[in-house]
Order: structure tokens, then C-alpha cells, then sequence
């Protein structure tokens, strides 16, 4: 009786700890750049861990001269499946994160945290929430949100 428990117990975890990827279907999305010409960023998106064309809205979110702002970024289609690229597109003084929201319904976010000179520090999956709370913690400071 103690062994099945412990396999009710086991398979419930695992459950638990496979749900956020199996409600996302596997999506997630990596900033990269800038590029050599300092304002080209690379957006590489993923379904399941293959390379897949989703659709994205983007934003660069900052602080300058600690007003908080918002940026809507715009995203091109490259000719590899799921890469895409967006240009610089906010100031370059202040404080500054990249958020995507990945196609739609409930996918993840992603959420970059920015150098002072525009190159992407580190790039975090949000499974639950639209980014923000992170891009706050971002341009407080914690940029590992």
C-alpha cells in the first residue's frame, strides 16, 4: 500500500511540474543582439523545441529620468522559420527591457533584461502573467527578475 502511494505522490508531482510547459504547448522565444550595427535585435521563437513561426507582440518597456514609458517594438519576418528581428526603437539613456507576448490565448511571455548599451543581459520564459511584474523588477534593478 506505502509503494503506491508514493507513486500517486510521485506521478502528482511530475504532473505538477509538466503543467506550465504543457499549457504553453512547449512555446518560448530568445532575445538576441544587438547586431554588429547596434540597433538590430534577432527574436528566436520555438514550439516544442523546433523552430516555429508564432505570431508576437513586443514592447520595449523603460525608465528615463525615472519616468516609466512603454515602446511598441515592431517585429519583422525573417526567411528562417521562426526568426524574426526588431530594431532599437527607444532612447538610449534610461533603463530598458524587451517583453513579447508569444501568439495568443495562454503562451508565455518572454521578458529580456537590457545593458546599459542595449545588448540583452538575460532573456526569462514567464509561464503565468503578461511580463510586467518582471519588467518592474527589471527596471528596479533586479535584473534577474
Amino acid at each position: 500500500m506505502t509503494q503506491s502511494v508514493r507513486s500517486l505522490v510521485t506521478a502528482a508531482l511530475m504532473l505538477a511540474a509538466l503543467a506550465p510547459a504543457a499549457l504553453a504547448g512547449g512555446a518560448s522565444a530568445r532575445v538576441e543582439g544587438p547586431a554588429r550595427d547596434g540597433r538590430t535585435y534577432t527574436v528566436r521563437t520555438y514550439l516544442c523545441s523546433n523552430p516555429a513561426a508564432l505570431k508576437m507582440n513586443a514592447w520595449a518597456e523603460g525608465t528615463v529620468n525615472g519616468k516609466r514609458t512603454s515602446v511598441p517594438l515592431t517585429i519583422k519576418k525573417t526567411r528562417q522559420k521562426g526568426v524574426f528581428q526588431f530594431e532599437r526603437a527607444w532612447p538610449a539613456d534610461g533603463k530598458w527591457a524587451v517583453r513579447l507576448e508569444l501568439g495568443e490565448g495562454r503562451l508565455p511571455v518572454t521578458v529580456a533584461a537590457l545593458d546599459g548599451d542595449g545588448s540583452v543581459k538575460v532573456t526569462r520564459l514567464i509561464w503565468e502573467g503578461n511580463g510586467k511584474t518582471e519588467c518592474e523588477a527589471i527596471l528596479a534593478g533586479d535584473d534577474d527578475c
